[in-house]
């Protein structure tokens, strides 16, 4: 595991479309529902879970967690910007569902900032470089000098095209020359894999998650 960290651009909002709700006196009088737009298990949903259910407690109503996965974000935002504009439907947005893919991707069915009205900037993590247990790299460096000795051996994990580990990586490979390529089918929500020495190469994850990992082994 490399030892030097790397902040990513993550900026996790609860959006929803515009709030007409708040000039109810008595919202919320039924359950809300908050869309993670990311698979289950990784640090986005951890996140948006401990914060539904405190956010519920002081609301006096539940907040139901339903994860839509896909396209960076953009599944479960695209179903929210659909919904109905009264305040009870909200989506946890960050860097990649509300920023990244509206410049990467062609078919974007929603406007970040014509369909969404943020609530507040609720979490920032840096981002971890992880690489195999068995690995003799243990510093940025070497790993550098190691991907340009071997030109197209090294890829690294992502969670999907757009996203912030995928992005960070492609930083890397222009800002360092790191010679690395992004492999989407390593799933950066399979945080275990590169400790354990499943993985190939470099991977990039949320502090949280990789610290979690190792914690359990």
């Amino acid at each position: 595991m490399l030892r030097r960290r790397f902040s990513s651009l993550l900026a996790a909002c609860a959006l929803a479309a515009p709030l007409v709700a708040s000039a109810q006196a008595d919202f919320p009088n039924r359950p809300l529902r908050l869309v993670v737009p990311f698979p289950p298990g990784g640090s986005v949903d951890v996140s948006a879970r401990m914060v539904a259910k405190e956010l519920g407690t002081r609301l006096g109503q539940p907040i139901v967690v339903e994860n839509r996965a896909g396209a960076g974000g953009s599944v479960g935002s695209e179903a929210v910007a659909r919904s109905a504009p009264d305040g009870y439907t909200l989506v946890w947005g960050t860097v990649s569902s509300h920023a990244t893919n509206m410049a990467l991707l062609a078919n974007i069915k929603y406007d970040n900032l014509r369909d969404f009205a943020p609530i507040t900037q609720l979490m920032e993590q840096p981002l971890m470089i992880v690489v195999p247990a068995s690995s003799p790299i243990s510093q940025f460096d070497q790993l550098v000098q190691a991907s340009r000795a071997t030109p197209g051996k090294f890829t690294f994990g992502t969670a999907g095209v757009g996203t912030t580990g995928h992005l960070t990586g492609e930083l890397l490979r222009r800002s360092v020359g790191l010679d690395a390529r992004s492999d989407d089918g390593l799933m950066a929500w399979n945080v275990l894999d590169p400790l354990l020495g499943q993985s190939p190469g470099p991977e990039f994850y949320p502090v949280r998650r990789t610290m979690e990992a190792l914690a359990a082994r």
